[in-house]
């Protein structure tokens, strides 16, 4: 079963503004979340491991609605790739 690491966004993706306030949030080791979490993922991935909370924010500058909450890009395949930037 995989350890899944995660990192959080501050700023928006699309246009690099200041993440706002939350629209959505609710603990990712909570149903619903948790159930369609071992659902979709079929055993896959410890999701009692899983820290903090699922969160949609809507950027107020560019109107993208966004998950905070990521994979750390050491997760994701082809890392290198131009579409990741860092946060900094």
């Amino acid at each position: 079963m995989h350890t899944l690491a995660l990192t959080d966004r501050t700023h928006c993706p699309g246009c690099r503004t200041a993440s706002p306030p939350p629209v959505y949030r609710a603990p990712l080791r909570e149903d619903p979340l948790r159930a369609y979490l071992l659902d979709f993922y079929d055993g896959r991935l410890d999701v009692d491991s899983l820290e903090g909370d699922f969160t949609l924010v809507d950027c107020a500058g560019c109107g993208l609605l966004y998950q905070v909450r990521v994979p750390a890009p050491s997760e994701l395949p082809g890392r290198s790739t131009p579409w990741h930037r860092s946060s900094t």
